[in-house]
């Protein structure tokens, strides 16, 4: 039996928005386990590509990867976007399905840690993989989940000032109409 990846309707409505766009778009999905259930907290973007390429930033990687050691109850789900416009562009092939190179990332970070799951979302669907063959459920946002978001921003803010990172880091993306 799979964990099930438990998504707040607030933070799916998010990647939804973030789907929409011309731009691919990468992150990871907080959460700290509860038994096999996976409640995500926090989104945290980690960069902005090109319609069929995204790479993370380098300082915001550092805030996630300093977050995750300080807080080490919390673990993640690395997702990416295949935008409405990769999908304009490549084919609708990539609505629906991993590429082929999403495909080796997957397999080359599972070598390594088992626990790792990822997440494709496109303008149609939210795919998982994991080893374990997680599911994803779209939840009601829990009562406290504004409080732990704001919390959890002020911690990665923090973090970003420890290293050095001051202000807010932004991103530049053009929805599609």
């Amino acid at each position: 039996m799979g964990r099930n990846v438990l998504l707040p309707i607030g933070i799916s409505k998010r990647l939804d928005v973030l789907a929409g766009l011309n731009e691919e778009v990468n992150g990871i999905l907080l959460y700290e386990s509860q038994g096999d259930s996976c409640p995500i907290k926090k989104l945290f973007m980690l960069g902005v590509g090109s319609e069929g390429s995204v790479w993370a930033q380098q300082d915001r990687l550092e805030v996630a990867d300093e977050f995750l050691r300080r807080y080490t109850t919390y673990n993640y789900v690395r997702f990416h976007t295949h935008s409405k416009g990769t999908i304009e562009k490549f084919g609708d092939y990539y609505a629906w399905h991993f590429s082929e190179e999403d495909i080796k990332i997957i397999g080359t970070r599972l070598k390594s840690n088992e626990d790792f799951i990822a997440m494709l979302v496109t303008p149609r669907t939210k795919l998982l993989c994991g080893k374990d063959r997680p599911r994803l459920r779209i939840t009601k946002n829990p009562l406290e989940y504004e409080e732990i978001d704001r919390v959890l921003e002020q911690r990665l803010k923090r973090i970003g000032k420890d290293l050095g990172y001051y202000g807010r880091i932004g991103f530049q993306a053009k929805r599609r109409r």
